[in-house]
Protein backbone atom coordinates (compact mmCIF):
# COMPACT_ATOMS: atom_id res chain seq x y z
CA UNK A 1 0.00 0.00 0.00
CA UNK A 2 1.51 3.42 -1.53
CA UNK A 3 0.81 6.30 0.74
CA UNK A 4 1.57 9.76 -0.53
CA UNK A 5 2.07 13.25 1.78
CA UNK A 6 0.95 16.10 0.01
CA UNK A 7 -0.03 19.42 0.37
CA UNK A 8 -3.79 20.37 0.47
CA UNK A 9 -5.47 21.66 -2.57
CA UNK A 10 -9.22 22.40 -3.56
CA UNK A 11 -11.23 19.48 -4.39
CA UNK A 12 -10.04 18.05 -1.37
CA UNK A 13 -13.08 19.33 0.80
CA UNK A 14 -15.40 16.05 0.58
CA UNK A 15 -11.89 13.95 1.70
CA UNK A 16 -10.89 16.35 4.43
CA UNK A 17 -14.58 16.49 5.59
CA UNK A 18 -14.67 12.69 5.47
CA UNK A 19 -11.30 12.39 7.90
CA UNK A 20 -13.21 15.05 10.40
CA UNK A 21 -16.30 13.28 10.66
CA UNK A 22 -14.56 9.93 11.34
CA UNK A 23 -12.25 11.65 14.17
CA UNK A 24 -14.82 13.58 15.12
CA UNK A 25 -17.17 10.13 15.79
CA UNK A 26 -13.98 8.60 17.62
CA UNK A 27 -14.09 11.46 20.09
CA UNK A 28 -17.74 11.51 20.84
CA UNK A 29 -18.05 7.65 21.07
CA UNK A 30 -15.38 8.34 24.13
CA UNK A 31 -16.50 11.53 25.85
CA UNK A 32 -20.12 12.37 24.27
CA UNK A 33 -20.17 15.45 26.99
CA UNK A 34 -17.00 16.78 25.58
CA UNK A 35 -17.24 16.63 21.74
CA UNK A 36 -20.31 16.46 19.08
CA UNK A 37 -20.00 15.74 15.34
CA UNK A 38 -19.54 18.90 13.12
CA UNK A 39 -22.79 20.41 11.68
CA UNK A 40 -23.24 18.46 7.65
CA UNK A 41 -24.53 21.39 6.26
CA UNK A 42 -22.47 23.28 4.47
CA UNK A 43 -19.02 21.53 5.81
CA UNK A 44 -17.45 20.47 2.65
CA UNK A 45 -18.25 23.74 0.96
CA UNK A 46 -16.93 25.95 4.02
CA UNK A 47 -13.46 23.36 3.77
CA UNK A 48 -13.39 24.45 0.33
CA UNK A 49 -14.16 27.68 0.25
CA UNK A 50 -10.59 27.65 2.81
CA UNK A 51 -9.09 25.72 0.31
CA UNK A 52 -9.52 27.95 -2.50
CA UNK A 53 -8.60 31.05 -0.01
CA UNK A 54 -5.59 29.70 0.45
CA UNK A 55 -3.01 29.77 3.77
CA UNK A 56 -0.37 32.29 5.12
CA UNK A 57 3.42 31.36 5.44
CA UNK A 58 2.84 29.99 8.88
CA UNK A 59 0.32 27.87 7.97
CA UNK A 60 0.77 23.80 6.91
CA UNK A 61 -2.16 21.65 5.53
CA UNK A 62 -1.50 18.14 4.38
CA UNK A 63 -3.50 14.62 3.21
CA UNK A 64 -2.50 11.28 2.88
CA UNK A 65 -3.81 9.48 -0.06
CA UNK A 66 -3.70 5.69 -0.29
CA UNK A 67 -4.98 4.52 -3.95
CA UNK A 68 -6.27 8.14 -4.91
CA UNK A 69 -8.25 8.38 -1.91
CA UNK A 70 -7.51 10.59 0.81
CA UNK A 71 -6.97 8.84 4.30
CA UNK A 72 -5.76 11.19 6.53
CA UNK A 73 -5.53 15.17 7.22
CA UNK A 74 -2.98 17.02 9.26
CA UNK A 75 -3.59 21.43 9.76
CA UNK A 76 -1.23 23.05 11.67
CA UNK A 77 -0.31 26.93 12.27
CA UNK A 78 2.45 28.47 14.07
CA UNK A 79 1.95 31.08 16.61
CA UNK A 80 3.91 34.23 18.10
CA UNK A 81 4.77 32.95 21.82
CA UNK A 82 3.01 34.83 24.40
CA UNK A 83 4.53 36.99 27.13
CA UNK A 84 3.91 35.70 30.76
CA UNK A 85 3.83 37.49 34.01
CA UNK A 86 7.22 38.29 34.60
CA UNK A 87 9.28 37.89 31.42
CA UNK A 88 9.12 34.47 30.36
CA UNK A 89 7.20 33.26 27.42
CA UNK A 90 5.06 30.10 27.46
CA UNK A 91 3.14 28.03 24.44
CA UNK A 92 -0.74 29.30 23.92
CA UNK A 93 -2.88 26.63 25.86
CA UNK A 94 -5.11 23.90 23.76
CA UNK A 95 -3.74 22.68 21.04
CA UNK A 96 -2.46 25.54 19.58
CA UNK A 97 -3.91 25.46 16.23
CA UNK A 98 -2.39 22.03 15.51
CA UNK A 99 -5.00 19.10 14.30
CA UNK A 100 -3.89 15.71 12.95
CA UNK A 101 -6.70 13.87 11.85
CA UNK A 102 -6.28 10.16 10.91
CA UNK A 103 -9.70 8.57 9.42
CA UNK A 104 -10.74 5.31 9.35
CA UNK A 105 -11.62 5.06 5.34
Amino acid sequence: MDVTVREARPGDGEGIARCYRDSAASYVEQAPELFRMPDEDGFVEWIEEALRAGHGHDELQLVAEVGGEIAGHLEARLLEPMDRPGGSTFARPGNAGCRSTPCRC
